[in-house]
């Protein structure tokens, strides 16, 4: 019997369709161990931009926090100023995951998405405060502007906005449902997210503010509070 003229070409279909799913495969391989080189290198640099700021870090001390030659690490980003960039924006990006889960928990009941997000952001800042703190003083303008892209500073309000997008968003269904009486959910989200920033910051174990600080538990109910009396929450 012959064999017919379509087997060939069914043949050859087959190995390319194989080739192409291997190459695809090792692609996606690569990409994934680069990506996580770049996460190693963002988690070892944060640190130490945080405690010796911007100007003071050399990329000698980048080699030793993360133990790569500077070629390596100049692989994954162009300049210091470019893991800098980086480590803020994943440092907003875990802020706004977190806002998300928190406020996930509670979908239906707008009260407590807003209470349940401030309960998780003041966790997040007991637990990493350092870092919670210079994200702070960036956005207080603490920064190296003079250095920094004004992509890079654009990058990061946008991700900004997107988290104040989260609680904005809490407000307005609050009003919808009739929880929550606020004419301007935009303002409300702002003078909500101030009034954390400069609260949170007295819990009771922060050395540099001890002639006003209160006792964590204390704090984070007193913030509570106040955030509802600025949304007008209803009983």
């Amino acid at each position: 019997m012959s064999l017919s003229i379509l087997e060939p070409h069914a043949y050859d279909a087959d190995m390319a369709r194989k080739i192409s799913d291997s190459d695809a495969a090792a692609s996606a391989r690569k990409q994934e161990k680069q990506d996580a080189r770049r996460r190693e290198i963002i988690r070892a640099s944060r640190d130490l931009f945080f405690e010796a700021s911007f100007d003071n870090v050399s990329i000698r001390d980048l080699e030793k926090a993360t133990g790569l030659t500077r070629g390596a690490i100049y692989y994954y980003f162009e300049n210091k100023e470019d893991i800098y960039g980086a480590v803020v924006i994943e440092g907003l990006e875990r802020v706004r995951n977190l806002l998300l889960e928190a406020s996930g928990a509670h979908m239906g009941d707008p009260k407590a998405q807003l209470v349940a997000i401030y309960r998780a952001l003041a966790e997040h800042y007991f637990q990493e405060r350092q870092i919670f703190d210079n994200l702070l003083r960036y956005f207080f303008g603490m920064r190296p502007t003079a250095t920094l892209s004004a992509q890079l500073l654009q990058d990061t309000e946008d991700q900004v906005r997107m988290t104040q997008s989260i609680v904005e968003g809490i407000i307005a269904a609050g009003n919808d449902s009739g929880v929550f009486d606020c004419d301007d959910p935009e303002f409300a989200g702002m003078a909500i997210w101030g009034v954390y920033v400069t609260m949170i910051q007295m819990a009771g174990d922060n050395e540099r503010l001890r002639a006003v600080s209160r006792p964590r538990k204390v704090l984070v109910k007193q913030l509570e509070e106040h955030i509802l009396h600025i949304v007008g929450a209803r009983s």
